[in-house]
């Protein structure tokens, strides 16, 4: 029992350590639930609260700010979230949407721990990430191969030995066409050459000339004459 209890306060000490990440977590449930009545449009905006912004979301207001960093007991967001009457709960009950435990966990450890905030990457500028540090610091040729050494080290596994550059054909060609291949040896970053001709396309079909053109008169046979 004791081992059971330990493993939990340690499984939660972990996930309170643990970053929220404000646009894969956070953001997702402002958006479905509190961008409707506070959000950048006008028309449905309520007590004039904005949450898609920064500004607005930490905003100094007659109650108190929405959201107070570092400061889960301050922070009106979760007061009115946990709130048990129907009338100032939120989201209201006639939106027919409700924040559950686990999402109302993740807002108090995200303004727990200061309520780090991000804009859409959309409007963040690109920085160049730094590189992996990798053990086997000689099989990456490329930044692209250091970035997949490190995950390949973090699993626990070794990248696979290089394959052999002498072509594998199905059926085995001439003497000197071989020794010709085993002395080719393409340059790093250039494409071999297909050794099979393309396939042919298929068929273009012939556009047809118009029906118009094509009708002739058509012959009127004489009635019969009526008996």
């Amino acid at each position: 029992m004791r081992i059971i209890v330990f493993v939990t306060l340690a499984a939660g000490i972990a996930l309170a350590e643990t970053p929220v990440d404000f646009q894969r977590q956070v953001r997702p449930i402002l958006s479905d639930n509190c961008f409707h009545c506070h959000g950048p449009d006008r028309t449905t905006r309520m007590a004039n609260l904005r949450l898609d912004t920064r500004e607005g979301a930490f905003a100094p207001r007659k109650q108190g700010a929405a959201i107070v960093p570092g400061q889960p007991a301050a922070s009106l967001i979760l007061e009115r979230i946990r709130h048990q009457d129907p009338a100032r709960v939120m989201p209201p009950p006639q939106s027919h949407k409700k924040i559950s435990a686990q999402q109302q966990q993740i807002l108090t450890r995200w303004i727990a721990q200061g309520a780090p905030w991000q804009e859409h990457w959309a409007f963040q500028q690109p920085a160049k990430p730094s590189l992996p540090t990798v053990r086997n610091t000689q099989w990456p040729r490329s930044p692209l191969d250091q970035l997949l050494l490190a995950r390949i080290e973090a699993a626990g596994l070794t990248p696979a030995p290089e394959a052999d550059r002498r072509p594998r054909p199905h059926r085995s060609p001439a003497p000197t066409r071989r020794r010709r291949s085993l002395r080719h040896r393409p340059r790093p970053g250039r494409l071999r050459k297909a050794r099979r001709p393309l396939p042919r396309l298929p068929p273009v079909r012939r556009t047809p000339r118009p029906l118009l053109a094509r009708r002739r008169p058509l012959r009127r046979h004489p009635r019969p004459p009526r008996r």
